[in-house]
């Protein structure tokens, strides 16, 4: 289990192995053409309870959650677990 925090403080827990998983990865591929992928690509990355306590971190002061917000955050989660997954491997 890899545990990390982004740089705008949410704070998060994923499988390893959803690095390295074909299913987040082709989700993934198609967000750039098709924002509609997002929610399913934070389910299957995050799981349902993850995200949303996601939407919950991000949620402004009228109650909606922005997608770029949202497309920034998972992109920082991506990135924090990758070099902690690094780090893991190394020890």
């Amino acid at each position: 289990m890899i545990e990390g925090k982004t740089q705008s403080g949410f704070s998060f827990k994923i499988d390893e192995e959803k690095l390295d998983d074909m299913e987040v990865l082709e989700y993934l591929a198609t967000v750039d053409d098709d924002m509609t992928q997002l929610p399913k690509v934070l389910e299957v990355f995050l799981g349902k309870d993850q995200k949303k306590a996601l939407y919950d971190f991000l949620k402004e002061k009228e109650g909606k959650v922005k997608i770029s917000s949202t497309y920034s955050i998972l992109l920082d989660i991506f990135s924090v677990a990758g070099e902690k997954n690094k780090e893991v491997k190394k020890e």
